[in-house]
C-alpha cells in the first residue's frame, strides 16, 4: 500500500499518532518525575501510536522510511511548538478535537479495530477521568484545535 503513497501521504499518515505519541510519552514522564503512580493505559497507548507509526512505513526502503520519519517529526515539532507550555491534557485534547474535525470531514478515517483506533479508544476513556480538570480549558483546546489544522492546512497536509 504504501508503495503507491506519495511523501506527502506518508507524513500525513504518521503525523496524528506521532503528534498523540509524543504527547502520551510526555505524560508517562510527568507521571514518573512526579511520583505518580503512572497509569498502566499510557504504556500501552504509546505501544500503540508507535505501531500506527509504523504501519505506513513498512515495505519501505530504509533510506525513504528515515526521510519520511526525519520529516513527521520536524512537522510535529514546529506544530505543535505554540502549544509546549500548556498543559498536557490540554495539548492532547487539541490533537484530539483536530483529529475530530478531519474525521467529520472525512479527510481520515479511524478504525475501530485499527491499531490507531484501539489507542484512540483507550486515551478517551483516559482523558474522560481528567475531565473535571480540562473542562474549564475545553475552549483553548478547540481554538488550538482551529490554529493547527490552519497551519498544517497552509504547508499543504490534510487538505
Amino acid at each position: 500500500m504504501s508503495g503507491f503513497a506519495s511523501a506527502r501521504q506518508l507524513t500525513e499518515r504518521q503525523l496524528i499518532p506521532g503528534m498523540l505519541a509524543v504527547i502520551v510519552s510526555a505524560m508517562k514522564r510527568h507521571s514518573e518525575i512526579e511520583g505518580e503512580d503512572e497509569l498502566p493505559v499510557l504504556g500501552q497507548v504509546e505501544k500503540l501510536l508507535t505501531e500506527a507509526m509504523r504501519e505506513p512505513l513498512l515495505g519501505l526502503p530504509s533510506d525513504k522510511a528515515s526521510k519520511i520519519i526525519r520529516r513527521t517529526m520536524r512537522v510535529t515539532e514546529a506544530a505543535m511548538k505554540p502549544y509546549f507550555s500548556l498543559q498536557l491534557g490540554v495539548q492532547y485534547l487539541i490533537v484530539a478535537y483536530w483529529t475530530r474535525s478531519l474525521v467529520e470531514r472525512d479527510v481520515v478515517q479511524v478504525g475501530s479495530e485499527s491499531v490507531f483506533g484501539k489507542a484512540w479508544d483507550l486515551m478517551a476513556d483516559t482523558m474522560a477521568l481528567a475531565w473535571d480538570d480540562l473542562e474549564q480549558l475545553e475552549d483553548l483546546a478547540i481554538q488550538g484545535a482551529r490554529e493547527l489544522g490552519e497551519s498544517l492546512e497552509a504547508q499543504g497536509y490534510f487538505r
